[in-house]
């Protein structure tokens, strides 16, 4: 997240998918790589990679984030 607050999207995408690798049962590897590419403005794969996250917790904490996540992007986009 270091990268990511600090604006190196590029890097925090590229450790945020490497997570994914490592940990690929993890909803919350795909929660923050998709809030990367969120940030790095590639809303198809932040939408699919939140998705992703949602269907692994449905019902968890990591869920409910990222559904939450989904929403304001979509509120986001709408303006």
């Amino acid at each position: 997240y270091q990268l990511l607050n600090s604006g190196q999207t590029k890097e925090a995408v590229f450790v945020f998918d490497f997570n994914t690798k490592l940990f690929p049962d993890s909803p919350n590897c795909w929660d923050s790589l998709a809030e990367a590419y969120w940030k790095a403005g590639d809303l198809e794969n932040a939408k699919e990679y939140y998705n992703k996250a949602i269907q692994m917790d449905p019902d968890g904490a990591t869920g409910k984030n990222a559904r939450n996540m989904l929403k304001e992007m979509n509120s986001e986009n709408k303006h």
